[in-house]
């Protein structure tokens, strides 16, 4: 749905009822533009969420994910498409977004007994304490909420109260063990990856990994992933509560709220474009099969006209079947799969996920951004398996220290407080 004229930079009015003596939101009253545009941030692309919050989304590891991504040369990718492809990843249930009066991805009622109920169980006792509050939400102000949701448990009370970029999210140990809603198969049974770990002897903390290139390949797969999708992946428990919540509102309370239920899936678990996936099981991604389609224009007409587009090519000499090719693969191929990393040396990742091309110096900036002496360092093998690799994402999403997380999931972690 990519609008023209006003479409995605409108304004959505919404009613907040507020307790302004516990500077609180109780709940918001919409239409269906808000609540749109709520489920659509389900179906975007973590790089996507990244790229539009300004690389400050304080999402775990995803920032550093990104900034590393757009700082590797191209050498180190498949095509000079991949890393655009990474950097500014496509939505399959992206046209069903395009006509949102507020969208954020830029690329191409119960009855009022029941919101009665709803006081009484939030311990609101004394409604004279409750006032109404109006506010139009343009596009900035729905890229503020979607960073509140992913960084503290009260977003619209922060919105309201707090329109300081601070975090309100409880500070509680974190445990990173997943369970996730898949079903092994022997594929994904059979596929392991071996890193080579450097880690602190005092406190089992990761200084970064050596790994290889299809490793690198998931890393790199992160960004890619709609969030709907890493929710139902991680089986319903990201670990942000907020994003948690509006998956399992759709997935429980919303039926016959949507025109289809092709919609609901959108939402639910969405699919990556075709192309976007890379050639392996861990991480489950389906997406759409290639479009074909056909141009009333003959194959050598077509190389004499290659300043055209495709919309003005014709001629009389007969139809040209036209095939989307893979814009990871060198070579011109309608297959799926492939990679985004251009082996065969190894790659360096950080504790935060960061991605370097494997050197010693660049090992040894690492040891000195940790400010680490040698003598308590120790390299370690670690193996990961679906069941790692997903607990890698979800240490992602809402830590700084991912691998030490991924690696070491009985080490008791805090959530960190983002203070900016």
């Amino acid at each position: 749905m990519a609008g023209a004229g006003s479409a995605g930079t409108g304004k959505i009015r919404v009613k907040f009822l507020v307790d302004n003596e516990k500077k609180k939101v109780v709940f918001a009253e919409s239409g269906k533009e808000f609540v749109d545009v709520l489920l659509s941030f389900l179906t975007l692309p973590l790089g996507t969420i990244v790229r539009s919050l300004g690389k400050e989304s304080s999402l775990g590891c995803f920032d550093e994910l990104y900034k590393s991504v757009e700082s590797l040369d191209e050498s180190h990718f498949q095509t000079k498409a991949c890393r655009n492809m990474l950097l500014r990843p496509l939505s399959a249930a992206g046209k069903v977004c395009e006509d949102l009066v507020v969208r954020i991805d830029d690329t191409d009622h119960r009855n009022a007994w029941n919101l009665v109920f709803l006081l009484r169980d939030m311990g609101i006792e004394d409604v004279t304490m409750l006032e109404e509050k109006t506010l139009e939400l343009s596009l900035e102000e729905m890229k503020t909420l979607l960073k509140k949701m992913l960084k503290s448990d009260q977003p619209l009370t922060d919105l309201i109260f707090s329109p300081s970029d601070e975090s309100t999210r409880t500070n509680t140990s974190l445990s990173v063990d997943v369970n996730a809603s898949f079903k092994n198969d022997s594929s994904s049974d059979s596929i392991s990856h071996k890193v080579k770990l450097l880690m602190t002897k005092t406190d089992q903390s990761a200084v970064h990994a050596e790994v290889s290139e299809e490793f690198c390949n998931i890393v790199f797969n992160f960004l890619i992933l709609p969030l709907g999708h890493v929710v139902k992946l991680l089986g319903g428990s990201s670990s942000i509560s907020c994003i948690d919540n509006l998956h399992k509102s759709v997935e429980k309370n919303m039926s016959g709220y949507f025109k289809s239920d092709e919609c609901r899936d959108m939402v639910l678990s969405p699919e990556l474009p075709p192309f976007f996936s890379c050639s392996n099981h861990l991480l489950m991604t389906e997406e759409l099969l290639p479009v074909e389609g056909s141009v009333p224009c003959c194959s050598s007409c077509i190389r004499n006209r290659s300043n055209f587009g495709l919309s003005e090519m014709k001629c009389s000499h007969g139809n040209t079947k036209i095939h989307a090719v893979n814009p990871k693969v060198p070579t011109s191929t309608t297959e799926t799969g492939g990679s985004y990393a251009n082996g065969p040396g190894k790659f360096l990742v950080t504790n935060e996920l960061g991605v370097a091309p494997f050197s010693l110096i660049n090992a040894f900036v690492e040891l000195k951004k940790k400010e680490q002496s040698v003598s308590n360092l120790v390299t370690t093998e670690f193996t990961f398996t679906q069941v790692e690799v997903l607990n890698q994402l979800r240490a992602a999403l809402v830590s700084r220290e991912a691998l030490t997380l991924a690696c070491s999931p009985t080490k008791p972690k805090r959530r960190p407080h983002h203070c900016h």
